[in-house]
């Protein structure tokens, strides 16, 4: 037996060598050949789902879009429908007698309604500005749908007799977001009545309002309809987060604001199975978009709102109910994870459903399981069905499988360090695929954007760090001060002090690391984006030799001048303090600035930034750049015209990898 035993461990190691050096490290090129996948729609059997899947084209410089379907009980997905063109977002409505989706006609997105299997597809809305979002009620007697509505004029229909001009007049702030000006519509509301899966009637909400509403949720009797909305413009909305959640009653026309006293962001309307009692997410502080956001749940005979998570240490998101209407399950930050959490009505307790190290991304109810979006570093988002009475979970969307069973991953490790206030720091550290402790390895520092996003198992098609690690580099990725998960006091901590403890903590991640035997101490880099770019510029004026390269992404380097030129002024008033011009906030902003600490730079440093990032404007790019290459320091300018904070064409994300990579190996 013992030979036996023998022989099988001889193959398997054999077998194993042998898929190994089969195996291939990530690169660019694989990285953008990974769908991403989205969207799922659950048949009301239980017994298939619907999904989206994204697919870019390198060669077209684009996405394909299609839908998918799977059999939740097993079996491969496999393409739904027969369209040659983008399709996307279905879902099964009429107790599974239809799907409607969505495709794009004359330039415009319409909603279309077919059989279960895709055939005979009728397109049911021809909304002027295309729709944006939709939702059934249960019986598909009515749809809610938001689209683009004018309600402003642009200067050509001030003066027509300037057919060519260019120009824009601006008399109030909040005219631009991200990477979009103002384009003189507002996002509406839209309910249509339906008989025979036709649209009889529909009625536009909030006719002549100049704000936009979002986040449309219907109730599965047909009767109410819930949509959450900013109610200020110009500068009153650059400066706020008071969004609110506005009840309507579809059948006598009656509208409540139902967080009319909450003064931060209110959000994210989900009806109860039963129709009598609506579910949403809030926060507390005006004018702070990463505060803790607080489930409740408001009773629609009763008015009475109840707060469900008030005692819970972390914000919660994606709130979704059980099929009693008895509780919910949610997703909240968990130790640099995101994990699906319960909690009942009765009782107002909570636990923890799942405990994986992954992030679970949504939740949808059917039967006795949930249907998971689910990801970590080493696997892209997939679906996955977890069985509550057993707590075991199973991959139902395959459709990266073969390309990845081909793909090496390193090995992703969970260490704490100790912070230099004497506090604990998780640090994920992930290794080159083909890792020999025996050898040194340059390192790079993973610096986070956000400030406030966690650290956790992303699987990003841009900021990956298994790619990183497949070209040789061991990735140190810090939940530094100022990120969920740990706390509130934690997540808070960051707060007007861009430049304080987080950045120590950066210190801390690095230099623990760096004393491993297989990290080489003299081949150190550091990259981030956002404020990860920001911490990148602000460490070149500090880090006392310890990095021997920069990459900084759309990054803060002037505080002085991003505070005026951002786009959601709320962020800057929060986060840095008061305005340069103020005595309270010119000195925190001297403090803290980038550009500040430029005679300390002594460093090689690649800064990219893209033209249509209106967060960070491009401006905050070249003045790095500039003061770089004015102090003759090695610096390389990689800007893209034609994306905003984040880069979206395949083509440019190609680049961007590319460039990337060839800094590092020309730097480190």
């Amino acid at each position: 037996m013992k030979i036996i035993n023998s022989f099988f461990l001889s193959l398997a190691f054999a077998l194993f060598s042998l898929f190994a050096t089969a195996a291939e490290n990530l690169s660019p090129e694989k990285l953008l050949s990974l769908c991403r996948i989205d969207g799922a729609s659950i048949s009301p059997d239980g017994k298939s789902m619907l999904y989206q899947v994204t697919t870019p084209d390198v060669s077209g410089n684009s996405s394909g879009k299609e839908i998918f379907s799977c059999g939740l009980g097993g079996g491969d997905p496999t393409r739904w429908g027969n369209f040659k063109e983008k399709v996307m977002m279905p879902t099964f409505i009429a107790n599974g007698k239809k799907v409607a989706f969505t495709k794009v006609v004359s330039g415009n997105l319409q909603v279309f309604v077919s059989e279960p299997d895709g055939s005979a597809p009728k397109q049911l809305t021809n909304a002027p500005n295309g729709i944006n979002a939709y939702v059934f009620s249960a019986d598909a007697g009515r749809m809610v749908y938001t689209s683009q509505v004018k309600t402003g004029k642009n200067i050509n229909e001030i003066y027509p007799d300037l057919d060519k001009v260019s120009g824009r007049i601006i008399d109030d702030l909040d005219y631009r977001n991200w990477d979009s000006w103002d384009d003189y519509t507002n996002s509406h509301v839209f309910v249509c009545e339906l008989k025979d899966f036709s649209i009889t009637a529909t009625r536009e909400w909030f006719a002549g309002e100049t704000y936009d509403y979002e986040g449309i949720a219907i109730s599965p009797d047909g009767s109410l309809m819930a949509c959450w909305a900013k109610k200020l413009n110009g500068k009153a909305a650059a400066v706020s987060t008071n969004t609110d959640v506005f009840l309507c009653d579809l059948t006598t026309g009656s509208i409540s604001n139902i967080t009319e006293g909450n003064k931060g962001y209110d959000k994210d309307p989900v009806f109860s199975p039963n129709s009598k009692m609506l579910a949403y997410t809030s926060m507390a502080e005006d004018g702070y978009e990463s505060d803790k956001a607080v489930l409740h749940v408001y009773e629609v005979r009763t008015i009475k709102d109840r707060i469900l998570t008030g005692s819970f240490a972390e914000g919660a998101s994606s709130p979704c109910w059980n099929n009693e209407s008895t509780g919910l399950y949610f997703i909240a930050p968990f130790e640099g994870t995101e994990q699906v959490y319960q909690v009942m009505l009765k009782d107002n307790s909570i636990k923890a459903i799942t405990r994986d190290v992954a992030d679970y991304t949504s939740v949808q109810v059917t039967g006795d399981k949930l249907l998971l979006g689910k990801m970590s570093m080493s696997y892209p988002r997939t679906y996955v069905l977890w069985d509550l009475p057993t707590g075991k979970e199973r991959e139902i969307t395959s459709n990266n499988r073969a390309l990845l069973s081909t793909i090496q991953m390193g090995k992703v490790e969970k260490n704490w360090v100790k912070t230099s206030d004497g506090k604990k720091e998780l640090v994920w550290l992930i290794f080159p695929p083909d890792f020999n402790p025996a050898q040194k390895y340059p390192a790079l520092l993973y610096c986070q954007g956000g400030p406030q996003s966690q650290v956790s198992q992303f699987f990003s098609f841009r900021w990956n760090f298994q790619l990183m690690a497949s070209q040789g580099y061991i990735v140190v990725a810090p939940n530094r001060r100022g990120l969920p998960g740990f706390g509130k006091e934690w997540n808070d901590a960051i707060a007007r002090n861009w430049g304080g403890q987080a950045i120590s903590d950066y210190y801390a991640a690095i230099d623990s690391m760096s004393k491993r035997p297989y990290v080489d101490a003299s081949r150190l880099g550091a990259v981030g984006a956002s404020y990860g770019g920001y911490s990148v510029y602000y460490m070149a004026g500090n880090h006392k030799k310890r990095f021997r390269s920069f990459i900084a992404h759309c990054g803060l380097f002037n505080l002085e001048s991003w505070y005026t030129s951002t786009d959601e002024h709320f962020f800057s008033r929060h986060d840095i303090g008061k305005g340069y011009w103020e005595k309270e906030g010119s000195d925190a902003i001297a403090k803290h600035s980038p550009h500040r600490m430029i005679g300390n730079w002594d460093t090689p440093i690649l800064v990219i930034h893209d033209e249509l990032d209106f967060r960070v404007p491009v401006s905050e790019g070249m003045q790095a750049f500039g003061a770089a290459r004015l102090r003759d320091l090695r610096a390389r300018f990689l800007y893209i015209p034609d994306e905003g904070h984040w880069v979206m064409k395949p083509q440019n994300a190609l680049l961007w990898h590319r460039e990337f990579f060839r800094w590092l190996r020309e730097t480190l």
